[in-house]
């Protein structure tokens, strides 16, 4: 971690890059309206030939976890004679490379398995028709006609949901089209084709908040009004993706009781038939991806109740309301701060309601390492871990608790055991690089062991890994154990690229700037240049629909965040950037207001 002024100074220079390239959303909540065609003339005309009748869905190692597949067996019962197709990644490659050699290479160089997946929606679709629905969509009854002709059907998200406001009141996202079920009677429908080409090979843009690419293309499709794009139209939420208070997280309720309450009215609507309603194709559960087992309380609570089993079901509601709610009070509390007492009060009690449940586990040794209660911390890791055995976070964080305990010796066997299940890990998981924060804790390990050798070559594979924080780690590491064997601008390179593909733009260009100006290697300013243009690229086309990309004309104004005794930040303005300003900022020598 920089000294406070490094980090007033990187913070500045920060936003600096924020004023020079960021979008605003538009002011009217109308322009959503721009993303919908729900009577398009060409749908009259649309050939009505006979639709596959195949569903596809995608996961990384082909296989479905258990609620996924009973939520997936609803198709089969109410689509009888449908044919199912589960791919994998190597059948999503196997695909690219044989009939899209066009896009072989943007697909391999997206950087996350989730990125891929995300594209290989559009693939499976453009190459065999049918429908693409996520693991989390249950059929409540048959398709029927809707799957008949050649226009592609795009799902709406609830209008409630269609806009996303920040922590400040501003609009900062549109979801208004939905890509976790899309059908589509034919195959090569040209807007799927269409979405491919825009696909960048970096993974900045997934990491936008409301990136969709099917909808900033239905979007540029309507604008344009391009016959080309082939014929489709969006379809109003109500029988595919019915809204109930209780499918809403613990941040929409004032207080857990609240949405225990909805929750029990769904159980109970759900027993006397009066929900989903009558009109209902398709019921999406919207469940964590990370934890994986919290839906499965929420699931397993409303079958039990529909079953009779009223009471065992309620305890398992109670734990579910009760895990979001200790996410919601350590993760998302702004604008206060996190309420940690109030969070392991939560966790406790889903734990004591779900003995089964290790996520509790996890996130209270979380919360007790935090404390610096190691000790206590251990055994909630190692309950975790004796529950969830194949959870690599939970590995990961146990780890890092023997190395603070001292245990260096049962650290390297655990960060072992990390490197083994990372590549069995689900996609979004593995997007938080725990291969390159493993590779690290475990070079810190054996260096306390005193093999310096083996520490060395684990921090040069965390020197080269994903992730932004550990490749910093490891190359300061490194120079101090003089094994560093790239310059600081080749360092730099390293880093800038980890935050491009992390989505981290601003970040990223402030970072490869420093890196070309410290270099007179010609072969990095070409690499630097590379990554920049890419850059530039999302900046110009990345903007979402309707948004206005900041004039480079407007003067920029210099802001900084303040921080207080207590922990507590304020963001300030120095005010418009002069070249005076700018030549203090990259000197470090500004003095900050009241400083």
């Amino acid at each position: 971690r920089p000294p406070t002024n490094e980090r007033v100074r990187l913070s500045m220079a920060f936003s600096l890059v924020t004023a020079l390239s960021l979008c605003s959303l538009p002011e009217s909540a109308s322009t959503a309206q721009a993303f919908l065609n729900r009577d398009p003339t060409c749908a009259a005309d649309a050939a009505q030939t006979p639709s596959p009748q195949l569903l596809h869905q995608i996961h990384r190692r082909g296989e479905v976890l258990p609620h996924s597949e009973q939520l997936r067996a609803t198709w089969m019962k109410h689509n009888p004679g449908w044919s199912y197709r589960l791919w994998d990644e190597a059948a999503l490659s196997a695909l690219v490379n044989e009939s899209y050699p066009w896009f072989v290479e943007t697909f391999h160089a997206l950087p996350t398995h989730v990125q891929r997946e995300d594209a290989g929606r559009y693939l499976v679709l453009h190459a065999h028709g049918g429908i693409f629905a996520d693991a989390d969509v249950e059929a409540i009854r048959a398709f029927g006609p809707i799957l008949e002709g050649s226009v592609l059907q795009i799902f709406e998200e609830p209008s409630e949901q269609w806009e996303e406001w920040g922590p400040d009141g501003s609009l900062s996202a549109y979801h208004v089209l939905s890509d976790s079920l899309i059908s589509v009677a034919q195959p090569g429908h040209p807007l799927l084709l269409r979405v491919l080409r825009a696909i960048r090979p970096l993974g900045i843009h997934f990491a936008r908040i409301d990136y969709s690419a099917l909808q900033d293309q239905v979007h540029a499709c309507r604008e344009e009004s391009d016959s080309s794009c082939g014929c489709f139209q969006t379809v109003k939420s109500a029988d595919f993706f019915p809204s109930h208070a209780a499918l809403k997280p613990a941040m929409n309720f004032s207080s857990s009781v609240l949405q225990l309450d909805e929750a029990r009215r769904l159980a109970e609507q759900l027993k006397a038939g009066e929900w989903p309603p009558a009109t209902a194709r398709t019921v999406r559960w919207k469940l964590n991806r990370v934890d994986r087992q919290e839906g499965g309380l929420l699931l397993d609570g409303l079958a039990a109740v529909r079953e009779g089993r009223e009471a065992a079901g309620d305890t398992l509601l109670r734990a579910f309301v009760s895990s979001q709610w200790g996410r919601r009070y350590k993760y998302f509390s702004h604008p206060e701060k996190p309420d940690l007492e109030a969070a392991t009060k939560a966790y406790e009690k889903a734990m004591r309601l779900a003995p089964e449940y290790a996520w509790p586990h996890y996130e209270l040794g979380n919360l007790e390492m935090e404390k610096g209660q190691h000790g206590a911390a251990l055994q909630h890791f190692r309950q975790a871990v004796s529950l969830s055995p194949d959870e690599v976070l939970f590995h990961n964080n146990l780890g890092v608790c023997e190395m603070n305990l001292g245990k260096h010796a049962e650290a390297e066997a655990t960060f072992r055991r990390v490197l083994e299940l990372h590549g069995r890990a689900p996609h979004h998981i593995q997007s938080m690089a725990p291969a390159a924060g493993a590779h690290f804790n475990l070079g810190m390990a054996l260096n306390a062991s005193s093999r310096a050798e083996e520490a060395i070559e684990e921090l040069r594979f965390a020197l080269h890994g994903s992730s932004s924080h550990f490749t910093r780690l490891a190359g300061l590491r490194l120079r101090q154990a003089g094994a560093l064997e790239l310059s600081n601008s080749q360092v730099g390179y390293l880093v800038g690229s980890a935050l491009l593909a992390e989505g981290r733009t601003r970040e990223a260009a402030m970072t490869l700037a420093r890196a070309h100006e410290l270099t007179n290697s010609t072969d990095l300013h070409v690499r630097i240049a590379e990554r920049m243009r890419v850059l530039a690229d999302f900046w110009h086309v990345g903007a979402a629909p309707g948004e206005k990309v900041s004039s480079l004309s407007q003067a920029p104004q210099v802001q900084y965040v303040r921080t207080g005794a207590d922990g507590s930040t304020a963001r300030d303005s120095m005010g418009e950037l002069t070249p005076e300003l700018w030549a203090q900022i990259k000197e470090g020598k500004v003095t900050l207001p009241g400083a």
